[in-house]
């Protein structure tokens, strides 16, 4: 115990270096007055920078135990002052002070340290003020607001309002009237709060004051507020205000006209859609989207049909996430869609019915209600759509409810949508329909829908309706055809007798491809026949019958069979030898399949003349069921095959796909010039898209080869299998296969990237493993080539990200955003020369790009391809124009390759935007409907003539 006299000393001498010491001075002090205890402050303020920190620490919780010992309103003024010049561990400790000490009088001076230029300060009078703050402090920084230049705004309202509620509203009006934009901003998202105040009236006459704010974002931000608040003038108060305003206020107004479904805003925004520009095109759209609903459905269906490709992605985008978050009626969008006359809106309504799964199996019951109540041109539609959705439900309801329609119309749309669903479970419908069915066209199309679906057991049904049904023979044939039923050649022969020249023609066709022989005198009795063409049909079949003996053709059991079969292939031309069990040999030559002449093959013909070109471990993997990959080279030929040997429902089949003994080079291949400056690329990953066959490992082994011509590197490739072998020319290329030299695409990238490699050439990113890797390799320093099954830039991109995790995605976006190089896609498509050409989409990774990629905004990618031709970049549907314009390829298959058939249609200067001349027709079914929706019993003479 010492004197209150040495209070001061004894307090400037002690040492606090621990809490217990400090402690023991608060208990051992006697009792003190307020004014003596302040007499320390000056001490602490005086010793802090001395001391250690804990030292210090322990001093101030000293003073603090003093000061709540003899608490007084003495000590508020030399606390609030010690405030301003304290350290934060002072402050820390006054701040939790000074409320016990409270003195009303001096909140004026309280009130100054909000106007302090330290934020520190600010905050730590602020924090006080949460506690103390009162009517007198509200009165005085309401007037301090008002002031230009007064800081502590913020502080203010963040310090008063939580326990001031109305009474608050004061500084809230202060602070917009005298502000800066961010302090407005946060008054009015204040005022937005409804747990902060009682009557809204006052708080509306508040925020109103923003409304003529001159700073976009605090008037957007009051159109925002006032619109939570649901002003009842807030039309009258901002539509007029809007006008010739920033993009952000915009975008506010029309989030809130949406969140107000009526006539008013629907006309607001149908009238900004058309007005535009672009931006507020767009605004408009976003605004829809995040509303949700089916009010503003028809502005989102006006913008799809756009003439800006721009407006119509958005509004796509748009249409597909509100359908797939259960925002609006999936299925009254989807038929509302199939109405329209614009095929990419069209389009667009299958593809929502894809992607939205029919998860609860009640989308599909309600698209087929339209089979009845919608006319001809809306129930082609929903089939699409429906075919696209492939729900399981769909061909119950269609067997259940559909076939026994009393329409014909309604009972052939049925039989249509089973035959494109191809769902093996119809078979039994589907022939009772064409056995019983009284309408010849429905009953004909049920006979087509069984051949489709490829069972064999409809083979004894098809041949009860060629006795049964003559008006179905035409059709039964061709299903007998597609179902490969030999054993109905003697039932087909005797039709070769058949009064309509076009059975007798389509009999001997279904011997030409089915019969050994056996039944070569029918067919020698239409040598004779009326009709020219059965005349001719049958000739050219006696011939095949009268060579097949002689023919010097490969057979099955000769041991140079495979030879002599590709040495063919070669002479021909050809792309791919097929080999399949009970067949034929076969080539496809340009696209097209032809047979070679010879007798079938059976499945172990077929293993004796691969397996002895295959591995130990190959040979293993096909005893297990599994197909097998590897690539063979003729011998004396130099000409290699990429080989594919696999189990089907007939047995071993196997396919020899031609590969180029040489690299050609890009110009040959007929590629842009900007193609070939992606070699040089020192690192990233570059891509090559397309369906099988279009050429991408050609392009990968032009690249290259054009890095081997040109620089000294070190050229890694692996592929499956190897396809070209290329020869050493400056680089230093080392080729792997899968299987022979190792096991996986993930494997070998991994034991690639401890080999130096400067390039990586990847056969085909097609998992997860691989595409890990690839990305990786290419941000590590390598430059990666691969192909990806995919047709445009984005969808590229998007195949990439989404074969990772969810979690994942954010991060892949920005290690593609920073690694991807380019991305070409191409077709091959015919040429009137019967060659072939390509069709190519490029895409360079600008700063654009990246952007994109990095935000998750894909569907924005062909917009920037689309307006950066000045940098070499192209849109497929472009170069389809291009070619088709130049008279290079068909204008058939660059429209069906095109993805805006719309703008296909009118670059080209198509009349009907619906059905192209020489490209699209109106299907078959549709032109056999009389005037009317009548249908006859008896078919019209669709077969050729039966005169000479």
């Amino acid at each position: 115990m010492f004197q209150r006299s040495d209070l001061v000393r004894v307090f400037r001498n002690a040492t606090f270096a621990t809490v217990a010491e400090a402690q023991a001075f608060v208990e051992q002090a006697p009792e003190c007055s307020a004014a003596e205890v302040a007499k320390l402050v000056p001490v602490v303020l005086e010793l802090g920078a001395k001391s250690t920190p804990q030292a210090h620490r322990n001093r101030c919780e000293a003073f603090a135990g003093m000061a709540r010992k003899c608490a007084g309103p003495e000590l508020f003024v030399p606390c609030l002052r010690a405030l301003k010049v304290g350290d934060s561990t002072l402050t820390s400790t006054l701040v939790a002070l000074l409320p016990v000490v409270n003195d009303v009088g001096a909140h004026g001076e309280l009130c100054d340290l909000l106007a302090s230029a330290e934020p520190t300060v600010r905050a730590a009078g602020a924090e006080v003020l949460k506690h103390v703050g009162g009517r007198t402090a509200l009165e005085i920084l309401t007037k301090r607001a008002m002031e230009p230049s007064f800081p502590g705004r913020l502080d203010a309202m963040n310090a008063l309002l939580g326990r001031a509620g109305q009474h608050g509203l004061p500084l809230v009006a202060a602070v917009i009237r005298a502000g800066r934009p961010l302090e407005k901003i946060q008054a009015l998202r204040i005022l937005a709060d409804p747990n902060r105040f009682r009557d809204r009236e006052p708080v509306v006459q508040v925020a109103s004051l923003a409304a003529e704010d001159r700073d976009d974002l605090v008037l957007a931000q009051a159109i925002t507020t006032l619109g939570q608040l649901d002003a009842e003038k807030f039309w009258s108060l901002f539509e007029l205000r809007v006008e010739g305003r920033g993009a952000e206020v915009l975008r506010a107004f029309l989030v809130q006209a949406v969140r107000r479904p009526g006539p008013t805003s629907a006309a607001y925004l149908r009238d900004r859609f058309r007005e535009g520009p672009k931006a507020a095109r767009l605004l408009v759209i976003e605004a829809i989207e995040s509303a949700g609903g089916d009010a503003f459905f028809p502005d989102l269906v006006e913008a799809l049909s756009h003439r800006d490709v721009g407006i119509r992605t958005r509004a796509a985008h748009a249409l597909t996430q509100l359908s797939q978050s259960d925002k609006i009626d999936a299925a009254r969008a989807i038929v509302w869609l199939l109405r329209g006359r614009d095929v990419n809106v069209r389009r667009l309504a299958a593809e929502i019915a894809t992607r939205i799964q029919d998860r609860d199996g009640q989308l599909a019951p309600r698209l087929l209600k339209s089979l009845r109540d919608e006319d001809w041109w809306v129930r082609e539609r929903v089939l699409d759509a429906l075919v696209e959705m492939n729900a399981p439900v769909i061909t119950k309801h269609l067997v259940k409810d559909y076939l026994a329609d009393s329409s014909p119309v309604v009972r052939r749309f049925a039989v249509s949508a089973l035959m494109r669903i191809a769902d093996p479970r119809a078979l039994g419908a589907l022939v009772r329909v064409a056995q019983q069915d009284e309408d010849w066209f429905v009953a004909e199309l049920a006979v087509e829908a069984v051949g489709r679906l490829g069972d064999s057991r409809a083979t004894a049904y098809l041949v009860d309706l060629l006795a049964k049904r003559p008006e179905l023979r035409l059709v039964a044939i061709d299903a007998l055809s597609r179902l490969k039923a030999g054993e109905a050649c003697p039932d087909v022969a005797e039709l070769l007798q058949d009064t309509e020249a076009d059975v007798r023609e389509s009999a001997i066709k279904f011997l030409d491809e089915l019969d050994d022989g056996t039944h070569a005198l029918w067919v020698k009795g239409c040598e004779n026949d009326t009709s020219a063409l059965v005349r001719g049909a049958a000739a050219k079949l006696l011939k095949r019958y009268d060579l097949q003996s002689e023919a010097e053709a490969a057979t099955p059991n000769d041991p140079r069979s495979l030879e002599l079969l590709l040495t063919q292939t070669i002479g021909r031309k050809a792309d791919d030898l097929f080999l399949m069990a009970g067949r034929q040999a076969f080539i496809k030559r340009l696209g097209r399949v032809e047979p070679l002449a010879g007798a079938p093959y059976s499945a172990r013909q077929i293993r004796a003349l691969v397996e002895v070109h295959l591995t130990e471990a190959q040979r293993g993997e096909l005893a297990k069921g599994r197909e097998v990959d590897f690539s063979y080279e003729l011998p004396g030929s130099g000409v290699r095959f990429r080989v594919n040997v696999f189990d089907q429902v007939r047995g071993l089949s196997a396919v020899f796909r031609t590969v180029k003994n040489r690299t050609v080079g890009m110009a040959e291949l007929g590629l842009p010039d900007i193609i070939a400056s992606f070699a040089e690329y020192p690192n990233g990953l570059v891509l090559v898209g397309g369906p099988t066959g279009a050429g991408k490992s050609t392009t990968l082994a032009a690249l290259v080869d054009h890095i081997n011509n040109r620089s000294s590197k070190h050229v890694i490739t692996i592929e499956d299998p190897i396809e070209v072998v290329h020869q050493h020319a400056k680089c230093l290329i080392n080729q792997r296969e899968l299987g022979p030299h190792t096991r996986s695409f993930g494997a070998a990238l991994r034991s690639a990237l401890r080999q130096d490699p400067d390039v990586i050439l990847v056969g085909e990113l097609r998992d997860l493993e691989t595409i890990a890797f690839a990305v990786s390799a290419a941000e590590t320093g390598h430059l990666v080539l691969g192909t990806v099954h995919t047709t445009s830039a984005d969808a590229t991109i998007d195949r990439l990200i989404n074969a990772f995790p969810p979690r994942q995605q954010a991060q892949i976006r920005g290690m593609l955003a920073e690694s991807l190089r380019a991305v070409t896609c191409q077709y091959l498509l015919r040429t009137p020369e019967n060659t072939r050409i390509p069709a190519v989409e490029v895409m360079i990774a600008n700063e654009a790009i990246s952007t994109m990629i990095r935000k998750g905004k894909t569907f924005q990618i062909p917009t920037i391809i689309a307006t950066s031709r000045d940098q070499g970049m192209r849109m497929m549907d472009v170069d389809l124009v291009r070619l088709a314009k130049a008279g290079k390829v068909d204008v058939d298959e660059a429209y069906a390759k095109s993805v805006d058939k719309r703008a296909f249609e009118a670059a080209l200067g198509l009349a009907n935007p619906d059905a192209p001349q020489n490209s699209i027709h109106p299907p078959a079914q549709s032109a056999r409907v009389p005037a009317g929706g009548a249908v006859s019993q008896k078919p019209p003479n669709i077969g050729r003539s039966s005169g000479g």
